[in-house]
């Protein structure tokens, strides 16, 4: 009898050489991703030694969509998922699983895709561990629409200009309406490149009535992202630590301002580095830019880049809710056949009246809606249809969208 992989060896000469750059791997745990790998080493056969983690048992296959906004066309994505049950003493409950994306089969890098799905994921693991590119990490489900948003974060945290003599940018401003998704982004974009979200912390956390503690607060936290190895420190709602100090008529004010000042840019920090001798990256969010200090927002510290994340167009509300749909689609199979052609086929099949009428909504309006309409589904014993969504969105509009401060005036 042939040897299934062997079969592929011609398959993998023809292209292995594009695989690095459109595989895509993450590991798993009870469903969380655990850790970034590469894959050198890491799977191993039974009977094999060396290695990490080895196969359990056979390959699951399935089927994930996405849709991107890209120059402001909606594109209708679809992956192929290989799912490698995995055993290893480095999982908490010691089995997880081993993911492998690929896009769809037939496009001109990537051919079809043998049956033999084992063999294809033991093809795979081959071509990947003899590569020495970085791959790609699989897909996040956190955000949907905001692909450009998401490339400028990651060329900020993984550009470097050393080689050209120049300092690396280090501080991010994300500004933006709640529910924009300023907080899951950073979050999603950490966990693709690095495994884990970052250090979080939100402003108002730091905040406290006696004297001295916000500043030792704020010292251990950015000490604890430097020794983090993900060399990200995310500092949410940073308004509420940063406000203008010549507008402050508390002196703790200008206190934590300047203590937050010297963390971001003070000589202890240029020449600290972490467990990678990285420069520790901050990205902090605001709803009101306009009330920072200055001092906060000028290049070196925050003001490298300033990223406003607005409400979602029409095309990027499109893809907010295909997004979503999609979750429900490959989670519980629980979408009618009509919405069951809007993930797999065209997100576009969704009613024109629905995305025009949540012109103002944000992605959380969106999702609020979408749970309404799941619960009333569910309650109900049918799947989820356009009919359902159609009545959620009467039934909250006299509450949604959520309104920005300044609109409210």
């Amino acid at each position: 009898m042939s040897d299934p992989v062997t079969e592929l060896d011609e398959w993998l000469v023809d292209t292995a050489a594009e695989w690095p750059s459109e595989l895509r791997v993450a590991l798993f745990n009870s469903g969380e991703r655990i850790q970034r790998h590469q894959l050198a080493g890491l799977v191993r056969n039974e009977g094999e030694t060396g290695g990490t983690f080895k196969l359990t048992s056979s390959v699951e296959t399935r089927d994930r969509y996405r849709c991107r906004v890209v120059d402001g066309q909606l594109e209708h994505l679809r992956y192929h998922q290989l799912v490698i049950p995995t055993a290893s003493d480095e999982f908490p409950n010691g089995e997880g699983e081993f993911v492998i994306e690929v896009p769809e089969a037939g496009s001109e890098s990537i051919p079809s895709l043998p049956s033999n799905v084992d063999a294809v994921s033991a093809a795979l693991l081959l071509a990947a561990q003899k590569s020495e590119n970085h791959l790609s990490s699989v897909w996040s489900t956190r955000v949907a629409g905001l692909d450009e948003e998401k490339q400028r974060i990651k060329e900020f945290l993984t550009q470097s200009l050393a080689s050209w003599g120049l300092r690396d940018e280090t501080g991010m401003l994300l500004e933006g309406p709640p529910g924009t998704g300023k907080t899951e982004l950073v979050k999603e974009i950490c966990e693709e490149l690095y495994g884990a979200v970052p250090v979080t912390i939100s402003g108002p956390e730091v905040l406290s009535r006696w004297v001295g503690e916000s500043e030792a607060t704020l010292r251990r936290t950015f000490t604890k992202a430097r020794n983090s190895p993900v060399p990200v420190l995310y500092i949410d709602e940073v308004d509420a630590i940063g406000s203008s100090r010549v507008n402050s008529t508390q002196d703790y004010t200008a206190q934590v301002v300047s203590q937050l000042l010297v963390l971001l840019d003070g000589i202890e920090t240029k020449s600290s580095r972490g467990p990678s001798s990285e420069p520790l990256k901050v990205i902090a969010s605001t709803n009101t830019k306009e009330t920072l200090d200055n001092a906060l927002t000028r290049p070196g510290r925050l003001g490298d880049g300033s990223l406003s994340i607005d409400r979602p167009d029409s095309k990027v509300r499109s893809a907010i809710f295909h997004h979503y749909l999609e979750i429900i689609h490959s989670a519980a199979d629980a979408l009618d056949e009509e919405l069951g052609r809007v993930v797999c086929e065209d997100p576009n099949k969704l009613p024109h009246t629905l995305i025009s009428e949540t012109e103002r909504y944000t992605g959380a309006d969106i999702e609020i809606l979408i749970l309404t309409a799941a619960r009333t589904a569910k309650r109900s014993g049918s799947k989820l249809s356009i009919n359902h969504l159609t009545e959620a969105h009467k039934a909250i509009e006299d509450e949604l969208p959520t309104e920005s401060a300044e609109s409210k005036h």
